[in-house]
């Protein structure tokens, strides 16, 4: 099948980043890594004002939000989650 396969979107509601394969086995790889956590996202943000601390590490479990068919919320039984910050 010939053609672009979207294998992940970043944000939905957003025009976030897109994960792309040209093809259904490039798909399928991609798809297997991101299920496995083998594929790391680095995002790049802009905020105003004073951040308090120069590192900053979030680990808590993600899972979907029941009451919203696109969001997520942290739920002890969700999947493992980890965010490193640095300013």
């Amino acid at each position: 099948n010939a053609g672009v396969h979207l294998v992940h979107r970043l944000d939905r509601p957003t025009s976030g980043a897109l994960l792309v394969a040209r093809d259904a086995l490039a798909h399928a790889q991609l798809d297997q890594l991101l299920r496995d956590g083998q594929i790391e996202r680095s995002y790049l943000a802009r905020v105003a004002g004073q951040v308090a601390e120069d590192e900053l590490a979030i680990d808590a479990p993600i899972a979907r939000d029941e009451s919203h068919a696109t969001r997520r919320k942290v739920d002890p039984a969700g999947q493992p989650a980890r965010s490193r910050v640095r300013v």
